[in-house]
Formats: C-alpha cells, sequence, structure tokens
C-alpha cells in the first residue's frame, strides 16, 4: 500500500473487522432463538476453515527479512521498549476497545431484564445499530491521512464518554440505549482507525510486527473490558456498569491526549 492511502485502506479493513463483530452478535441471537446457542460455535468452525483455505490460495507469500521466529519476537519486544509512540496509542485503543466490550458483556443481561424483557433474537439484532459507527472507519481513515488522525482520535474519544452519559439514562427507554449503542460504536472507528494510522508510519519496515503488538494489547483491552464490565454488573448493576464503561473511555483519552502532547510537532514518516 503506497504510504499516502495507509489510513484510507486501513479504514476500510477495519470496517469489516467492525461490522464482522457487531453481525457476529446479530447472527447468534438468532440462531439462538431459532435453534440453540451452542451452534454459533459449530458455524464459527465452519467459517474459519473456509476463510482459511480461501487466504492459503489467495494470499502471497514472501519473506522479505529472513528472521528466526524466535527473534521476531525480541524485535517486537524491543518495538515494544523504543517506540514509545506505539506503546501509548496501543493503551489508548485498548481503552477504548475495553469500553465498548462493557456493552457486549452485559447486553444480554441488562436487555432481558426490565424494564425490556427482551428475546435473544431482538437483543443481536441491537447491534446492527453499530453498523454505521463502524462502517465510517474508512471515511475516517481518508481524513487520518491527510492530517487529521488527531482531531478525530479526540472526537472518538467524545463519542465514547458521551455514549455512556446517553447509556446511564437509557432505562427510560431502548431508543436512548440504542442511540448509546451507535455512539459507541462510532468512538472506537474513529479511534481504531487514526492509531492504526498512525503506528503503521512509525518504522514502515515493521508493520506487521507493529501491527502484531497493537492488536495484542487492542484484544486484551477488550477481554479486560469484558471482564470488568461483568464485574460491575454483578456488583453494582446498570449503574456500577456506565461507571466502569466511562473510565475505560476516560482512560482512552488520557493516552490520546498524552499521544497529543508528545508528538504534536512530529511528522509522520511515509519514507
Amino acid at each position: 500500500v503506497r504510504p499516502e492511502k495507509i489510513g484510507e485502506v486501513v479504514g476500510f479493513l477495519m470496517s469489516g473487522l467492525l461490522v464482522g463483530i457487531l453481525l457476529s452478535t446479530s447472527l447468534s441471537g438468532l440462531l439462538s432463538q431459532l435453534v440453540h446457542w451452542k451452534l454459533i460455535y459449530v458455524v464459527s468452525a465452519v467459517l474459519i476453515f473456509i476463510l482459511a483455505f480461501k487466504l492459503k490460495s489467495e494470499l502471497p507469500y514472501a519473506m522479505r527479512i529472513r528472521m528466526k521466529y524466535s527473534d521476531v519476537f525480541k524485535s517486537m519486544a524491543e518495538l515494544l521498549v523504543s517506540e514509545k509512540r506505539l506503546s501509548i496509542r496501543a493503551y489508548a485503543g485498548a481503552g477504548a476497545f475495553a469500553s465498548m466490550s462493557v456493552i457486549f458483556s452485559t447486553i444480554a443481561v441488562y436487555l432481558s431484564s426490565a424494564p425490556f424483557h427482551l428475546q435473544d433474537m431482538w437483543i443481536g439484532l441491537v447491534s446492527l445499530v453499530g453498523v454505521f459507527g463502524a462502517l465510517s472507519s474508512q471515511f475516517v481513515g481518508k481524513y487520518a491521512d491527510r492530517g487529521y488522525g488527531t482531531l478525530f482520535t479526540f472526537l472518538g474519544c467524545g463519542f465514547l464518554i458521551l455514549s455512556w452519559v446517553i447509556f446511564y439514562f437509557s432505562s427510560a427507554g431502548l431508543i436512548l440505549y440504542l442511540i448509546g449503542f451507535a455512539t459507541t460504536n462510532l468512538g472506537l472507528a474513529f479511534v481504531h482507525s487514526c492509531n492504526q494510522n498512525i503506528i503503521f508510519r512509525i518504522r514502515p519496515n515493521a508493520k506487521s510486527r507493529l501491527n502484531a503488538i497493537y492488536m495484542t494489547l487492542y484484544f486484551g483491552g477488550a477481554a479486560t473490558g469484558s471482564a470488568i464490565g461483568t464485574y460491575a454488573w454483578n456488583h453494582g448493576g446498570w449503574i456500577y456498569t456506565c461507571m466502569a464503561g466511562l473510565a475505560l473511555a476516560i482512560f482512552a483519552t488520557f493516552f490520546a491526549l498524552l499521544d497529543y502532547l508528545l508528538y504534536r510537532n512530529k511528522k509522520p514518516n511515509v519514507a
């Protein structure tokens, strides 16, 4: 990918990732309602095998740098230590994804209880409102290429914080929950697309390793957010859940602000 197109391409790929996450929720809810909740694991396994077969036949194999497998991990550890901006952006992404994961870990128990009492299928369909936010990744990527990455990162963090304010009042009506859910997905799409646009420019000859480090911390944040969301729900209900999600959104905002203060005068490496 040409350096000036990194943001646009990353945005396109992230749209696929985020839309896939949302559609999986809808599909699992539908299958749970019509057949059995365990069927989703069989469907997932089959789809993964099909995808693996397609990737094996479609993706080119190129070994540009000859490194031992153990050396790859050593170099990743060195990158994590030497490239401070990678760590900062990864923590911002981890906090943002953790904030949204609080929703995914509580959506079923919250919407199936009073005052909503929704069935599995309808709970799954709720996630469809987030698709429009996920599709914004490509739009964000284009503008990140034009130098608006920092602005869109802060907009994303702002959307995440706003979403939890909306969620807090969502017991008044399902429409508020839907608006909050859409806003959360929009915020995550903004932050994540801008993060990857920046980290891929840190060392153009180490994109895969940079991405591996970032995505490990990113999904580590998602797992942590799920655990925090479940704990908050079990110990304080929806109020504690909203407080946890808001705290994680603020955590992401802190690292976004730190990145801005340290690197606001640094031009991206597009060599």
